[in-house]
């Protein structure tokens, strides 16, 4: 990670810090960077994810998602940390929607829409959930329980955005 930083690919935020889930043990070498905003060059992203095979493209999406989806189980959680994971959230959905939809939809694709909608923007989530819809929809049958559970959250930001017949109706 030094090299990284002395390049300019990485850099690390020590004016922000996030909410730690354990506390410093002193036996993890990366302890001093816990807790701080660690920012990757897209250079260096775009590189490694170049390297990656398949299997090892879809561990990485599936741990990455996986985090995030963690971080925002933090308590009180900051507008400015909710901003930033569902900003890394809809990045790793534009690099690996398809790691992310199989075999079922991960749950980061459904919490970066609620993300968005209990931030006041429920017509964003509206979007985001009518765009999952239709992958799902074109991957599962109507009538399974995944199509079901997404047309559930796009009916719900549909209420929330101003028109609850329509929801009613979906």
């Amino acid at each position: 990670m030094h090299n990284l930083r002395r390049l300019s690919l990485l850099s690390v935020d020590t004016t922000t810090t996030t909410p730690r889930t354990e506390p410093d043990s002193g036996a993890d070498p990366v302890g001093a960077l816990a807790g701080k905003a660690i920012r990757i060059h897209s250079l260096t992203q775009h590189a490694t994810r170049d390297l990656l095979d398949p299997p090892e493209r879809r561990a990485a999406a599936g741990s990455a998602a996986q985090a995030l989806v963690e971080g925002w189980r933090a308590p009180q959680l900051p507008a400015r940390l909710d901003r930033s994971l569902r900003a890394n959230a809809f990045a790793l959905a534009g690099h690996a929607q398809d790691e992310l939809l199989t075999p079922v939809p991960h749950p980061v694709l459904y919490r970066m829409g609620h993300s968005l909608g209990d931030s006041g923007q429920a017509s964003a989530a509206l979007r985001h959930f009518r765009r999952l819809h239709e992958v799902v929809d074109a991957r599962f049958a109507p009538d399974d329980e995944i199509s079901l559970d997404t047309r559930g959250h796009l009916a719900w930001w549909q209420a929330k955005a101003g028109d609850p017949a329509g929801a009613a109706r979906a």
